[in-house]
């Protein structure tokens, strides 16, 4: 054994130091009291000949070189015993990946870090780091990372954790706050949603942490690069077997299969291998398997729970969708409401259910009370030629007031009409920025937004703009029926801001529709999210593009109601010349 002190034991003040602080914030099993410790380096094998590493300790640090490896077997038992007598030796090795380093890792109460994490500290000008008692340390790519494994087969997850540690990084075997990044097998179990719920934690595959030590000689790799966590962010459906069922359109089964790929998934053809059975047609499932068991760790959901995990950019849980087939009933909840924060229109007085009812009765009350006087409208055939004449003219003079109450009452009915219809409306587009616009654009989501600002833009165009007139008009229509005032001023009073405002919606219409498609083929979680809207009961279960064209409708919609309520306007009343002068604007 060929031994070199080349600087005293004064030397390695700076290593104890570091020594200290490794222990106070790592917990490390180092000796304590470090102050009054000696600590030697021990190269061993190929790295003896490194003059970069020799010349890196140099002045620093007292080492020594054993060339031959058989020998190093026999420093183990001195190398324990020099512990007792408060003396830690160090071992250095160029790779981890020959057999003495394996034989240094086998053995209890041995240091053992690499030359390249001595390099790479000499480079940077600091201490070298002082190993966890049988916690081998190759570099420090990894010092702020806690890693926590879910879903990892147990041979597999001890190869994984010695990268780990070898790295620097720390192993944590249940999933807390302080986990920094979750490694996933496979999207499966309560360690993967409750790191997916919580949004603290990467979740990446086993791909990342392989490249991590593929570039531990790399001193300039960033394991943190959020481009490289972009590229191995473990995909919603990561490792998870799907069987479809139920789906009768072969295009519409490809596209699933298509997308299940896309986003980490597979296929296959065998219920037993699925880990999830993805339903559409639940009664058609009983009926065609009507003694199937669900098997282990496999669940049995609706086709909702896809579109929920394409959406969220993750495995949404199953428990929402979870099909039960001993009473054939599934879970089905309109999950997206998750997604939703509370409506910025909530407090409008639109959507009082209350004032629905009321207008509804009203409508029945007058329809009831318009065919009474129909059928009690006297007819010439009714009555006997033999009537005198003041009788006659009496009748004459009940027949014309009774057909001006109708009339009267018909001009109610049309104004209730375009009162009500104001308010679906109003709320419709209240929908449409809520559940769509503001939902699509947020940027707390795990993976950013749906749509970009351009995106949305293109879509969306000035909806904001249209619904807060649109709000304005029904409130003023509110207080004009109430207090029997003039319908035809509130038309004419915004007709300059409706054509403002529906100019640009109309000439960018067919844009908007082309920008839905497009992004409906080239962003999955749009189109995911547009299929989990779909089934949503307070938009009719409509898509999209069905609820957009109804702005292009509203304003001839308008014209054709106030055309009505001007039939059945008086001559004289003062309200006829105001919806003469607001169809003049409007059309």
């Amino acid at each position: 054994m060929t031994t070199e002190n080349i600087s005293p034991l004064s030397s390695t003040s700076k290593i104890y130091h570091r020594q200290n602080k490794f222990k106070k914030n790592s917990e490390n099993t180092s000796p304590t009291n470090v102050n009054d410790w000696t600590i030697t380096f021990c190269i061993i094998g190929s790295a003896c000949s490194n003059k970069r590493l020799l010349s890196s300790l140099e002045d620093r640090y007292v080492y020594e070189c054993i060339h031959d490896e058989r020998e190093v077997i026999h420093t183990l038992t001195e190398t324990k015993i020099l512990l007792s007598q408060r003396q830690l030796r160090i071992y250095i090795v160029d790779s981890f990946d020959d057999s003495i380093f394996q034989y240094l890792k086998d053995n209890e109460d041995i240091y053992t870090i690499s030359s390249e994490l001595v390099l790479s500290c000499a480079e940077k000008e600091i201490d070298i780091p002082v190993p966890r008692r049988n916690r081998p340390l190759y570099c420090q790519h990894l010092s702020s990372a806690v890693i926590c494994f879910v879903g990892i087969r147990r041979d597999t997850h001890t190869e994984l954790s010695d990268f780990v540690h070898y790295l620097g990084g720390s192993v944590r075997k249940d999933y807390s706050d302080q986990v920094t990044h979750v490694i996933s097998h496979a999207n499966i179990g309560e360690k993967y949603l409750t790191a997916f719920n919580m949004e603290r934690s990467e979740i990446l595959t086993e791909e990342w942490l392989l490249h991590c030590w593929h570039e531990r000689n790399n001193r300039q790799f960033n394991p943190f690069d959020s481009e490289l966590i972009r590229i191995y962010r473990a995909k919603p459906l990561h490792n998870l077997n799907l069987f479809f069922f139920g789906f009768n359109n072969d295009n519409e089964l490809q596209h699933l299969h298509t997308l299940t790929n896309e986003h980490g998934g597979f296929i296959t053809k065998e219920m037993n291998e699925a880990t999830h059975i993805v339903l559409s047609d639940i009664n058609l499932f009983i009926l065609t398997y009507p003694s199937y068991t669900r098997k282990h760790r496999q669940y049995i959901v609706h086709v909702q729970w896809f579109w929920e995990c394409l959406c969220l950019m993750g495995k949404a849980d199953e428990s929402m969708y979870i099909v039960n087939l001993t009473s054939n009933q599934s879970t089905t909840p309109d999950s997206s409401l998750l997604l939703l924060s509370p409506s910025i229109h909530g407090d409008s007085p639109l959507h009082d259910s209350s004032l629905n009812t009321t207008v509804k009765r009203k409508r029945r009350h007058k329809h009831l009370f318009i065919n009474e006087q129909i059928d009690n409208t006297p007819n010439s055939k009714r009555f006997n030629s033999s009537v005198n004449e003041n009788e006659n003219l009496l009748d004459d003079n009940i027949v014309i007031e009774k057909q001006q109450n109708i009339k009267k009452d018909n001009k109610y009915l049309i104004e209730m009409e375009l009162r009500e219809t104001e308010r679906n409306y109003v709320t419709m587009l209240s929908n449409i920025i809520r559940i769509f616009k503001t939902e699509m654009e947020k940027d707390d989501r795990r993976n950013g937004p749906i749509l970009t600002k351009v995106e949305s833009t293109q879509i969306f165009g000035n909806i904001e703009e249209i619904y807060h007139l649109h709000l304005s008009i029904a409130e003023q229509l509110d207080r004009a029926i109430n207090e029997d005032k003039c319908i035809g001023s509130i038309c004419l009073t915004n007709s300059v801001d409706l054509l403002r405002v529906y100019q640009p919606y109309t000439k960018f219409y067919d844009k908007t529709i082309e920008a839905i498609h497009t992004l409906e083929k080239t962003n999955s979680r749009f189109y995911a999210y547009l299929k989990i809207c779909e089934h949503k009961i307070e938009l009719g279960k409509q898509h999209l593009v069905d609820l957009m064209i109804r702005s292009i409708q509203r304003l001839p919609s308008i014209l054709l109601l106030l055309e009505r309520l001007l039939k059945y306007t008086s001559i004289t009343h003062i309200d006829y010349q105001l919806l003469i002068d607001s169809l003049d604007k409007l059309r």
